[in-house]
């Protein structure tokens, strides 16, 4: 992913949209994520009570590391994102945030556009696009075209109880029902 620095006015490629120039503020840079910056976002994914799995993260940039976006200000991160392409066909955006402290800055509209645009990028044009977005920024979502589908509430704690007679255990003999499910629910398949 080429890196994108606040002395340069640089053309961002898209599929459908006009080419867009952003200049960003003096210090601060677009670009791909470094390995210790992921356990940053991380933590600020759990700062801001977001629960991917365990290893969700990890796996992620195990399996596209390009996907990992960073906004710096100088050497620290201040903001990320990750973009996923799936084979083209399919795209999806997440762990959209910028540093608390720096909120409210334009440093979002920023690393949005370079996110979305670096996306399209990666995608056949015409490509759908899905995310995990926070309620109270769908305004802001929409301003770039989303439209919002479902919602997606989660839940932790201890289960109690007994089991239901349809509850399955899953372990890769069972790894294929899943895959089915996946491709019948997503535009494109994910599974290696």
């Amino acid at each position: 992913m080429p890196q994108l620095t606040s002395t340069l006015l640089t053309p961002i490629h898209t599929n459908e949209l006009n080419p867009t120039y952003m200049m960003l503020p003096e210090n601060l840079s677009l670009g791909s994520m470094r390995r210790d910056e992921v356990d940053i976002l991380a933590g600020w994914a759990a700062d801001e009570g977001w629960n991917p799995g365990k290893a969700d993260i990890t796996i992620a940039w195990d399996i596209d590391r390009e996907a990992f976006i960073a906004l710096r200000r100088g050497p620290d991160l201040v903001g990320s994102g990750t973009i996923f392409s799936y084979g083209g066909l399919f795209g999806f955006m997440g762990l959209f945030i910028v540093r608390r402290d720096l909120r409210g800055d334009g440093f979002g509209r920023q690393l949005w556009r370079y996110l979305l645009e670096s996306l399209q990028a990666r995608l056949a044009p015409g490509a759908s696009i899905g995310m995990d977005g926070v309620f109270a920024m769908a305004p802001f979502y929409e301003r770039s075209g989303f439209v919002f589908a479902d919602e997606d509430v989660r839940f932790e704690g201890i289960a109690r109880g007994t089991t239901d007679a349809e509850v399955q255990q899953l372990d890769l003999s069972t790894f294929d029902i899943v895959d089915r499910f996946d491709r019948a629910h997503v535009p494109a398949p994910r599974t290696l």
